[in-house]
């Protein structure tokens, strides 16, 4: 792979290169789907953006095929897809024009640079890109010699990741198809999560009241769905680790916090009621987290304590009690392999959940 040499790279404003159109701003819930021939794109971070397919709305032309969307806020903040068919927008959605013709490997790539910047200097709720994208929305770029926009450069960087994407997915298609000969689900049972954990909220730690600027030991975290939610660590924690937490104001995202931590606030913990080894952490984290998004836990309707105490999860089953041996045999077997496997459990989870 051509070496990336930082050294040429160049912030770009976003109306360098594109005009910025405000969407179709459409409601979801108000529009018909007995005839959908319309990709209907909203804030997601999941199937390229499109949330559902709708019918045509009389007088409003789709946008074409080729255009980008961005979704400006929420928690998917930043997420941006070059769009495969002709669609319309939800609210908070914009799409952007290319202001010359763009190579499909080159919006993507410019696709994955906007969502970078985006990850990295805005944050849903507090510093969303509403107020910014036409404004002082930045983000860098490979230039060639003349200072332009390298597009060959681009061209052979993507397609060399093209190649090495397709040799890891053939891989992991085949590890996969191992794996799923493998689960037994005939034993899997359902349990309710109140017998499994404890379901507490943790003291809410405002940001400003800690030192993390100079780090520590203790996680601080948060309802982010990335980097396990750790927005930084100070030398203090309230929380005891060796539990999972919860993001009960966006998604619902589960995660394991094996250390001591602080939190913000809507960081729900539970707590095992069995000796739960990271193991069996992961793995179980790994199931909440497909029914967070098959109960589309969202703003709306949020994975609140009240809602996890009434949730019941699929998990192996030996006797009347979860299987820990299976559960803590089979993360083992998966971390022997590439970490990329744990969708192994994520598909034939989402495959089994669907049908129960």
């Amino acid at each position: 792979m051509k070496i990336v040499n930082n050294s040429r790279w160049k912030k770009f404003h976003i109306y360098d290169l594109f005009i910025i159109d405000n969407g179709s701003k459409l409601d979801k819930v108000k529009m018909k789907t007995d005839n959908p021939k319309i990709n209907f794109v909203g804030r997601s971070s999941a199937m390229n953006g499109v949330t559902d397919f709708v019918n045509e709305v009389s007088g409003l032309e789709p946008y074409k095929a080729g255009y980008l969307t961005l979704a400006l806020g929420g928690a998917y903040l930043g997420s941006c897809f070059v769009q495969e068919k002709d669609f319309y927008t939800s609210q908070n959605v914009v799409v952007l024009i290319p202001e010359f013709e763009m190579s499909l490997k080159v919006k993507q790539f410019i696709a994955t640079a906007i969502f970078r910047e985006s990850q990295n200097n805005y944050k849903a709720f507090v510093k969303e890109l509403n107020a910014h994208i036409k404004r002082d929305f930045e983000f860098f770029l490979p230039v060639n010699d003349q200072g332009m926009l390298d597009v060959v450069f681009i061209e052979n960087f993507m397609e060399e990741m093209s190649k090495k994407t397709k040799d890891k997915i053939n891989g992991i298609k085949s590890i996969l198809n191992n794996k799923q000969k493998k689960i037994d689900s005939s034993s899997w049972k359902k349990y309710k999560l109140t017998d499994l954990f404890e379901i507490k909220g943790s003291t809410t730690t405002p940001k400003g009241k800690l030192d993390l600027e100079n780090g520590g030991d203790y996680p601080y975290v948060t309802t982010a769905a990335s980097n396990n939610g750790v927005s930084g660590y100070s030398k203090t924690f309230t929380e005891k680790g060796g539990v999972l937490t919860v993001d009960s104001a966006v998604a619902g995202t589960c995660l394991y916090q094996a250390k001591n931590f602080t939190a913000s606030d809507h960081v729900e913990k539970l707590i095992p009621k069995f000796n739960m080894s990271e193991n069996v952490a992961l793995f179980i984290v790994t199931i909440m987290n497909v029914y967070s998004k098959i109960f589309n836990y969202a703003y709306n309707e949020k994975r609140s304590q009240k809602a996890l105490k009434e949730e019941q999860i699929l998990l192996p089953s030996k006797g009347n009690k979860i299987d820990i041996d299976y559960m803590e045999s089979f993360i083992n077997d998966i971390k022997k392999n590439k970490s990329e496997l744990f969708r192994a459990l994520s598909h034939f989870a989402a495959e089994k959940l669907a049908t129960n």
